[in-house]
């Protein structure tokens, strides 16, 4: 492995390469983690920074700390004698980070900057690493290979959210969750009208990645439990121009396929329309954006539900087809909307 020294204090002092580091990760910390005591982190890197000093009086007491310089480590277990749980281990990031997926936190704070080789599989003894709800959070520069390998190894099952750090050069802190559905979740930005404005490389970034998961997760028809992990983005909230495909399991067993569009924000309660659409005469699947668009430009709620109806329940009267998505429709809803309006309902056939 091959780093770059960042080691550039002067008497036994260190300067820390991301000065804010402070500011933003603790309060983050804090919101994931409300039982400090019981989280076991790991920090790759580690050299000479007091973050692990301070995560541990703030108590994060559980910390591993790996480095690669036998000098930084025989230094820091000198230092902290009398913080017992702060681990410290010589080791290259890039081998071996643990053989087990151990970690609810991996904090990276300028290893991947320092890396001039092996990024890739220093970025996938991270993903190994992490539990199942476990965080990454990655303090970076997001040159364009940064950029490249973490949207590219942390594509598929697990949910990102990027914050800027305006005041350190600028750079990101990224936090990614390993989570359960093995899908390209969308990216989201934790403010996206200061991250435009501040940082417009990483927005467009962040918005072309977006469109290419979003192509893929068109292709897709997702469970219920799917749509509800985030992976479209919160479904409790409307997001304009927003759609996916939904499959869905009504009474008696009876498999649906339902397509969610987002078509304009609510003005006094949450409101949709509902088109039942026979399963074996429709175009659904093909829609292309434009006729989505369409079709969105009719409605007059916030949600259209175009729900694909199998040929056995195509006569069954409006009340009773409704009944099979009472559930589904109280799923998606936002939080709140006991007011909630059906504004249409609309039953085509094969000649619509």
């Amino acid at each position: 492995m091959e780093m770059e020294s960042e080691r550039d204090g002067v008497d036994g002092v260190y300067e820390e390469c991301y000065p804010s580091w402070n500011k933003h990760l603790l309060p983050i910390l804090e919101s994931l983690f409300p039982q400090p005591s019981k989280v076991e982190i790991l920090v790759p890197a580690c050299g000479e920074s007091e973050m692990s000093l301070k995560l541990y009086d703030a108590g994060y007491e559980h910390i591993t700390n790996i480095d690669s310089s036998r000098d930084v480590i025989r230094k820091m277990l000198k230092l902290h004698v009398n913080q017992p749980t702060l681990l410290w281990r010589v080791g290259d990031i890039t081998d071996k980070l643990g053989s087990k997926p151990y970690y609810d936190v991996v904090i990276d704070k300028g290893a991947l900057d320092g890396l001039t080789s092996s990024e890739d599989s220093y970025l996938n003894k991270v993903k190994n690493a992490l539990k199942l709800g476990g965080k990454f959070i990655s303090l970076t520069h997001f040159n364009r290979r940064a950029k490249a390998l973490l949207l590219e190894v942390f594509s598929m099952g697990f949910r990102t959210t990027f914050h800027d750090l305006p005041e350190d050069n600028p750079a990101t802190m990224m936090v990614t969750e390993r989570v359960n559905f093995l899908l390209p979740y969308l990216l989201s930005i934790h403010d996206d009208k200061q991250v435009q404005a501040t940082n417009p490389l990483l927005y467009q970034a962040i918005s072309n990645e977006n469109a290419k998961r979003q192509r893929v997760l068109d292709e897709m028809s997702l469970s219920v439990a799917e749509i509800e992990s985030g992976v479209m983005g919160d479904p409790n909230v409307i997001s304009i121009g927003r759609s996916f495909m939904v499959d869905w399991t009504g009474e008696a067993g009876l498999k649906y396929e339902v397509l969610v569009l987002d078509v304009k924000p609510p003005r006094h309660c949450f409101s949709w329309d509902i088109f039942f659409v026979p399963k074996l005469t429709s175009r659904l699947l093909d829609l292309s954006e434009p006729e989505r668009l369409m079709i969105c430009s009719h409605a007059q709620a916030s949600r259209v539900y175009v729900v694909l109806l199998p040929k056995c329940v195509e006569l069954l009267p409006t009340n009773e087809l409704l009944r099979n998505f009472d559930m589904l429709f109280s799923k998606l809803a936002p939080q709140g909307s006991e007011d909630t309006v059906s504004l249409a309902i609309n039953i085509c056939n094969e000649k619509n």
